[in-house]
């Protein structure tokens, strides 16, 4: 009897020393950095990652000044004085008064040839070269939000859900959100963060300079628990989209 006591001991004991060293090994990864993971995947928050692209065409503005585009370098006058002395010219020479007379008629006619070929030359012009200057793609602001309900997210008109009035309008669904810009053409990633607590919904917003004809808001449901969500967000002309592959 004592001998089988003494030998259930002997198995036991190595097993809870076993244990204990990794509970104490688990405890110190977690003191040392807090963001370590304490239980299984399905109990963690969800997190998701942001990919955003936007097209060469988001947020088309026909009041845009591209001053870059625009800068010419001044321009050179026609007629230049040169008082570079030079003897191959011979020496000055004297001129009556009907001399000045008849070169302030010659440069009379010179300018009125030339007025005259300018005319001649903007007839010429076809009408795509004498339009204005085409309409500009300008940054955009976008708006990614946590929601535990989406009813009022897509109820609200778009003044409604402005830059200033979105809180008060979203209410108790409001969580949190983020905020960034976005150029045209241009990608940006974000890493994977974790949602808030409450979080079943995430929404998108693209503050376009008009909501007329537009795809403005998008929205998406999401599990609380358990999920890692690479979202993609698209912007285009007229459109912002959210995808979500989990």
């Amino acid at each position: 009897m004592l001998h089988n006591l003494l030998k259930k001991l002997l198995i036991i004991t190595p097993l809870l020393l076993l244990t204990a060293c990794e509970t104490v090994k688990k405890t110190y990864k977690v003191l040392s950095d807090p963001s370590v993971r304490v239980g299984s995947r399905i109990e963690q928050p969800s997190e998701y990652s942001l990919s955003i692209f936007a097209t060469n065409r988001i947020n088309i503005n026909p009041y845009a000044d591209d001053s870059m585009n625009s800068f010419e370098a001044p321009l050179s006058s026609d007629l230049e004085v040169n008082n570079t002395e030079d003897d191959s010219f011979g020496k000055p020479v004297n001129l009556d008064e009907q001399d000045f007379a008849d070169i302030t008629q010659a440069e009379g006619l010179l300018k009125e040839m030339s007025y005259s070929k300018k005319e001649d030359e903007s007839d010429n012009i076809i009408p795509e070269e004498k339009s204005e200057k085409a309409p500009q793609a300008t940054p955009v602001l976008i708006r990614v939000f946590q929601l535990s309900e989406k009813s009022l997210f897509l109820s609200a008109s778009y003044d409604e859900l402005d830059k200033d009035n979105f809180k008060k309008t979203l209410g108790g669904t409001y969580i949190e959100h983020e905020e960034l810009m976005i150029d045209p053409n241009q990608f940006r990633f974000f890493e994977n963060k974790a949602f808030e607590k409450g979080t079943r919904y995430v929404g998108v917003i693209a503050y376009f300079n008009s909501d007329t004809n537009r795809q403005w808001r998008d929205v998406k449901k999401v599990k609380p628990n358990g999920e890692v969500y690479p979202f993609l967000i698209r912007v285009t002309e007229n459109t912002i989209d959210l995808y979500k592959d989990n």
